[in-house]
């Protein structure tokens, strides 16, 4: 699909009636999110699938300022081009509806997680992932202080620098609901 295919699937007429939207590795980038976003005619849009696009901050950034976020319930950002920055715009969005947030793959590191930790929209989430976001026993340290995630029903740590001591600490908090499997999330029904 790439830029050009986001351009024209802006333009579509089904747009405001549309509640899924899977763009998983089509390569969009961020001028394609950019012209998703700028089309401001996602009214019932509950799930946006955007793995493996090449995103960075700066598309995700304007995302987090749109009004695509007012309704979603479920964003997959895993594996682009994310920094903490992206993690921090998320936080600052506080989605009134988002229940599911994917963003492994990306490089949010303790910084990111440190920042979502802190955000009073993290109390909503049901599913968190953060399986391979570079966090250390630092960014760990900040989802066990965090207020915000007692509700969280699922929380993907995987694959970042974390101590023996922190994932045992982890566990200890999140018992049965820190995901220990390697399988990929599946989506919501």
């Amino acid at each position: 699909m790439q830029a050009d295919g986001a351009r024209a699937l802006a333009s579509a007429v089904f747009l405001p009636a549309l509640v899924e939207l899977d763009l998983d590795f089509n390569s969009i980038s961020d001028e394609g999110l950019n012209a998703l976003v700028d089309a401001r005619r996602f009214q019932k849009l509950r799930y946006l699938h955007l793995r493996g696009n090449e995103l960075t901050d700066v598309s995700v950034r304007r995302l987090c300022e749109s009004s695509m976020m007012a309704t979603l319930e479920m964003l997959d950002l895993r594996s682009n081009r994310l920094g903490p920055a992206s993690a921090e715009a998320l936080a600052r969005a506080n989605p009134p509806r988002l229940t599911t947030l994917w963003l492994s793959g990306n490089a949010l590191l303790d910084e990111g997680v440190r920042a979502l930790s802190r955000s009073p929209g993290m109390a909503r989430l049901r599913e968190l992932n953060l399986d391979g976001t570079g966090m250390s026993d630092k960014g760990a340290e900040a989802l066990l202080r965090s207020p915000y995630l007692d509700s969280v029903r699922k929380i993907i740590c995987l694959n970042n620098r974390l101590s023996g001591t922190m994932e045992q600490r982890l566990s200890e908090k999140f018992g049965s609901r820190l995901d220990r499997s390697r399988l990929s999330p599946m989506r919501p029904t």
